[in-house]
């Protein structure tokens, strides 16, 4: 949402990035107020359009693109998203990471950090999908003027026990198109969207939910699968465009058995999510990942649990007692519980890898949106917030 009776400004780069690629170009931006990044009015190759009268910043050749995105999140500095959370305590703490990454918008505005609420939490007894989808919607609603939230996502629902993680595979549910339209409803009668489903495609009816998924503008994401290649591809064929967590509780890959994790990194329809934490993934695995998916087709995603950002010990995630070490938080059984880190270490992690500057901040940003705008570009676009990352 643009900032409404806030001055605007005109920012001029050598190196905006528009559809994946920087560019000589000028920017109009409405600049909130402290608790709200500056977004894009107009993007004007040539300055023509831009009113002759409005303050304007010259960042050289600075990168320019879009902030930061993380659409996979169950909250960070000791809050959970909500309902049990506090939206406003979690956009401080993703402040203070900005902050500390040096991260910045352009003429000393906030680089935002947007999230995606992933729900639900995973606890026993489960609570109802439905009431907790639209409690989490009309807390986000009510913060709808400042938060970074923009949206919903259910990951612990349709899965499979046998790729469960830290999930109890108890509070699952067979696939239902019938509770799909009920959660999609929840969401967007208290204010906000569904935007990410999370399925195991092998699962009996979860083909008919993919294709519901595209009949709601829902992104069906492959995940917690024990998928055959031929039962992943099935169901991108139906409609399926993102993985989630790639290569992480997902069926191994072997060479007569290359499963869900190849299908999803050699098709072009399909964007992998990768965790960049140091911890998820081994750092040949993420290169491996991204010279097979190629450009464009995999975005950096943090999985932060509540306790992201916390000082190492134990804690208590809805019921469940997970262990910080400093570098990675896992449950008593040993399962990886989320990620203790954010996107500032996947920024540090894909850097050291020489995936370069603007390849990750394509990942952290662009990409991330395409995964929810289908028809845009890599680079920024109209209402975005901006990110100034570098001179090149």
């Amino acid at each position: 949402m643009l900032p409404t009776d806030t001055r605007t400004l005109h920012v001029t780069s050598e190196n905006v990035v528009i559809d994946g690629h920087p560019r000589r170009a000028s920017l109009l931006l409405a600049l909130g107020d402290d608790d709200r990044p500056a977004r894009v009015q107009a993007v004007d190759p040539d300055a023509s359009a831009i009113p002759a009268d409005t303050e304007t910043v010259a960042l050289g050749s600075a990168l320019v693109v879009p902030a930061p995105l993380d659409i996979h999140f169950h909250g960070a500095g000791g809050h959970v998203v909500p309902p049990a959370g506090d939206v406003a305590a979690i956009d401080e703490t993703l402040a203070r990471v900005v902050a500390d990454a040096g991260w910045q918008g352009p003429a000393g505005t906030r680089c935002a950090y947007e999230w995606v609420a992933t729900l639900p939490v995973p606890q026993v007894p489960a609570p109802d999908p439905v009431e907790h989808v639209a409690a989490c919607a009309a807390a986000i609603r009510d913060r709808a003027s400042a938060t970074g939230c923009i949206g919903i996502r259910i990951e612990g629902l349709f899965l499979n026990p046998a790729r469960a993680g830290v999930w109890p595979p108890e509070t699952f549910r067979a696939p239902d198109t019938g509770l799909l339209d009920e959660l999609h409803a929840a969401a967007r009668d208290n204010g906000s969207s569904l935007l990410v489903l999370d399925l195991a495609p092998e699962l009996a009816g979860a083909l008919e939910l993919v294709e519901r998924c595209g009949e709601l503008g829902i992104v069906a994401s492959l995940a917690h699968t024990d998928a055959t290649w031929d039962q992943a591809r099935t169901a991108i064929d139906a409609g399926a465009r993102l993985a989630t967590h790639t290569w992480n509780a997902m069926r191994p890959v072997s060479h007569r058995d290359p499963g869900v994790v190849a299908a999803c990194l050699t098709d072009d329809r399909v964007t992998c999510e990768l965790i960049c934490d140091g911890v998820h993934l081994h750092p040949g695995t993420i290169s491996l990942s991204t010279r097979a998916s190629g450009a464009g087709r995999w975005i950096a995603v943090s999985d932060a649990s509540p306790f992201a950002g916390c000082a190492p010990g134990a804690y208590d995630w809805a019921g469940t007692t997970v262990h910080h070490d400093g570098r990675a938080l896992r449950d008593d059984a040993g399962h990886l519980a989320g990620s203790a880190s954010l996107l500032d270490a996947a920024w540090s992690e894909l850097i050291q890898l020489g995936e370069g500057a603007l390849t990750t901040a394509l990942a952290l940003g662009a990409g991330p949106r395409g995964v929810l705008e289908p028809d845009r570009g890599q680079g920024v676009e109209v209402g975005d917030p901006v990110w100034v990352v570098a001179a090149t």
